[in-house]
């Protein structure tokens, strides 16, 4: 086991919270560290305290950062709906200077053009640090299945 590596829980009342990005902030000693520093890690006082992490295929740990994307109406969709989600990676996902946003249409209506998305901003919190960043799309058109860069604001 790397002593150094820094490899979290995070305390959230169930998985499907978890898995959609909601519970990754450490603020009030809710991330329990895993391996061979897990002792470290004390609930203040409270027992049965659920925490997760994810795990992915040979990778023993997996690290955790949280995406929410803000889109601008476009079909089903409202203005200023967001969408938030856990992304694993098996290296800490530290520093992050950019995104780039790719997408699929499940729709099969579109003949003729292909349909996309309008995205108004991205913001992207580190799991391991906390650092927040985000990125301002200001109305960025992705059509399905082709990727753009989003700026950082």
């Amino acid at each position: 086991a790397n002593p150094d590596a820094d490899f979290l829980a995070y305390e959230c009342d169930n998985y499907d919270e978890f898995k959609a990005g909601r519970c990754l902030s450490c603020a009030g000693n809710k991330c329990a560290r895993l391996g061979i520093r897990a002792s470290e890690w004390k609930p203040e006082g409270r027992t049965f305290v659920k925490v997760w992490s994810d795990t992915q295929g040979h990778e023993a740990l997996l690290h955790h950062t949280t995406a929410a994307l803000t889109l601008l109406a476009e079909g089903n969709m409202e203005p200023g709906q967001g969408f938030q989600g856990l992304v694993t990676s098996p290296e800490p996902v530290v520093g992050v200077t950019g995104v780039r946003l790719s997408w699929k249409s499940n729709s099969w209506f579109n003949f003729f053009s292909k349909p996309k998305i309008m995205v108004d901003g991205v913001t992207v919190i580190e799991g391991i640090n906390q650092r927040k960043s985000t990125y301002c799309g200001n109305g960025l058109s992705i059509e399905s299945e082709s990727s753009r860069s989003i700026p950082s604001c």
